[in-house]
């Protein structure tokens, strides 16, 4: 039912937010839904394949926000986010556990406030997370931790938000300025399928490059 009611309301202007982000129906579809979207006459897909989004752009969260992490952690952790897929690297860690296993706990995990508390709930795969980030990744798993402390008041999601919006929206107005019809559903791009053809660049490069030049210890701050 909840589908339907996003559907009757989707041409709604879409709500605008601090963190630079449109807040529009079209977001709210589930995946199932949301693949019979047409523009156009033509269905609208993916070309965006950005996994496991705001962890792949914590490197640029933390250098705006003055957490320093040492570099070649955070070298790894960027090779991680770009090549890989984080959820299931953390799966791998543990028999009986798979990518959608872990990746429920990984939102949770990102605004995590204490070690006790986040594994109060029983949830499969906290532990296998948490443990994952204190063996290979210590200095982000405390960056995170010592968030709200540090900026009482200021969710890491909306940050991160920003910071995606940075990123996602000059990518769109790239595609807008060669006559595309780019759509943003949450850290997704989306096109309609006739378009795809149509892009000139390599959208995933772009995120990455945007992340490897404003996220590491030699960047500029942004």
């Amino acid at each position: 039912m909840s589908d339907l009611q996003h559907l009757a309301s989707v041409n709604t202007v879409p709500a605008f937010k601090d963190d630079g982000k449109l807040y529009s129906r079209l977001a709210n579809l589930r995946k199932p839904i949301r693949k019979h979207i047409t523009y156009g006459g033509h269905r609208i897909v993916e070309v965006s394949d950005i996994h496991c989004a705001h962890f792949t752009m914590l490197p640029v969260i933390f250098r705006r926000n003055g957490v320093d992490i040492p570099e070649q952690e955070l070298l790894r952790f960027i090779d991680l986010t770009q090549k890989k897929d984080l959820y299931a690297e953390i799966a791998q860690c543990a028999d009986g556990f798979g990518r959608d296993d872990i990746k429920p706990v990984m939102q949770p995990f990102f605004s995590i406030k204490d070690e006790g508390q986040f594994l109060f709930d029983a949830e499969r795969g906290r532990h296998i997370v948490l443990d994952f980030f204190k063996r290979n990744y210590p200095h982000i798993l405390q960056g995170l931790l010592d968030w709200h402390d540090r900026f009482p008041g200021v969710s890491i999601k909306s940050v991160a938000n920003k910071v995606e919006s940075d990123i996602m929206n000059p990518i769109c107005d790239r595609l807008r300025n060669i006559c595309l019809h780019p759509f943003r559903i949450h850290d997704a791009v989306y096109l309609p399928e006739d378009e795809t053809c149509k892009v000139d660049f390599d959208i995933n490069k772009a995120v990455f490059d945007y992340i490897n030049r404003n996220g590491t210890a030699s960047s500029p701050l942004c």
